[in-house]
């Protein structure tokens, strides 16, 4: 019987698209192949990857594609780690009131 894998997070799921995006922004975008060679990586865990599929990426994985595409790995998880507060902030369905108190909202 298939077991389900770990669902992608939110952070993960930036990840994948800020390195498809560095791919498709390249002068001559890279193949799969190409990445793969570069990285140690298999051109299919490259392809996984970038298309949100199967297995999350590992750390290395992670600082390894930074490497390839010359980002700094310390900079881009301080990006997506904003990007992702941004989003949480924008989603949370908490108000602050003038009384310091906090309040959820239940749509009543």
């Amino acid at each position: 019987m298939a077991v389900k894998g770990r669902q992608w997070s939110e952070l993960e799921r930036l990840t994948a698209e800020y390195f498809m995006q560095l791919r498709e922004d390249a002068d001559e975008t890279p193949s799969y192949r190409r990445i793969g060679a570069g990285t140690g990586m298999t051109h299919s865990r490259v392809m996984d990857i970038l298309r949100k599929k199967n297995g999350t990426p590992t750390l290395l994985e992670f600082v390894t594609l930074c490497h390839f595409f010359g980002k700094d790995a310390a900079d881009v998880l301080r990006e997506l780690e904003h990007e992702t507060d941004d989003d949480r902030k924008e989603g949370d369905d908490h108000h602050d009131h003038d009384d310091g108190s906090d309040e959820r909202d239940d749509g009543a």
